[in-house]
């Protein structure tokens, strides 16, 4: 993948050093508390709901890594769901109207094979792309067609959009993490709120955004307005919100990372608990020894 002179590689490095410092600090937590934090996390199966095989004959969908160690290239697809289901996201649309979820956001994180430096490319939704035949749950297989990429999830999931993304860009997903709207809030709650900065004030009736010029610190509802909203904020592209996204995630590790929340135990904990509460992943991340092991890889990753 070719480099961008853009602000994702220090993000990502933020976001390792902070998993880097709490994780490893996790040794003087009770059996019991990490058990708990442990079970937080939802393993969903990436292999199974694809329908077709890779020319070669192997799976479809490419194996996870054993071991995180210096060695091999990883990529990871993080991808944030719109679903309407459950109590928490139901306030954002009724799910029988807004059918199934959709990747709203969609990131493919490539971590160099010696650990020391990442990409992160966001992938705008409603980019045009060719979806691959996906077997739709339990049922029949959806014929491969022409669409927006955020269409692969609803189709047949997590799955079908790793498969839509390796076709897209030619490269093999290793691992995946899911995030939906109230994972994402009770991250940013646990922060705190998260500041951010804007050169005019908003008023946005489509979001509910309403925020004034310079800086604010949001939360709930706001946050996640901050990061969706499109239309009537900014140019109206999606250019425009995955540039406020990047600044979003490189605020919050700033916040992650800072001495107010890495020396309180109670909140430490308290963004532990909805950091893992909040992700589904492919099994082989669906642990806190594998998070663990993936952070204290990229321990020699540096900001700059």
């Amino acid at each position: 993948m070719r480099s961008r002179p853009r602000r994702w590689p220090r993000v990502l490095a933020g976001t390792v050093s902070a998993f880097v410092l709490v994780l490893t600090g996790m040794s003087g937590v009770g059996a019991v508390v990490y058990r708990n934090l442990d079970n937080n996390i939802t393993s969903k199966d990436m292999t199974n709901v694809i329908a077709t095989a890779d020319p070669s004959g192997s799976a479809s969908a490419s194996a996870s890594l054993d071991s995180f160690e210096p060695g091999e290239p990883l990529n990871i697809l993080v991808l944030g769901s719109d679903t309407r289901a459950g109590v928490q996201n139901a306030q954002y649309g009724d799910e029988k109207e807004i059918e199934g979820a959709r990747n709203d956001t969609t990131i493919l994180v490539h971590i160099a094979a010696d650990r020391k430096s990442a990409i992160a490319v966001s992938i705008p939704r409603d980019t045009e792309v060719n979806i691959p035949a996906c077997q739709r749950f339990l049922l029949e297989p959806s014929p491969a067609k022409t669409d927006r990429i955020n269409e692969a999830f609803r189709v047949g999931g997590p799955a079908c959009t790793s498969k839509t993304v390796e076709a897209l860009t030619g490269i093999p997903m290793d691992h995946m993490i899911v995030v939906d709207f109230a994972g994402f809030k009770d991250v940013v709650a646990a922060l705190g709120g998260v500041e951010v900065c804007l050169k005019e004030p908003v008023d946005d009736p489509l979001s509910g955004l309403k925020l004034p010029a310079g800086t604010s610190t949001v939360k709930g509802d706001d946050a996640l307005a901050f990061v969706r909203a499109r239309y009537t904020l900014g140019d109206g592209s999606d250019i425009g919100r995955i540039e406020r996204q990047q600044a979003f995630l490189a605020s919050a590790i700033r916040k992650a990372t800072s001495l107010g929340v890495l020396a309180n135990p109670i909140q430490t904990y308290r963004v532990l608990d909805n950091v893992t509460k909040s992700l589904s992943t492919d099994p082989g991340l669906s642990s806190l020894d594998r998070l663990s092991e993936l952070a204290l890889s990229l321990s020699d990753m540096r900001p700059s």
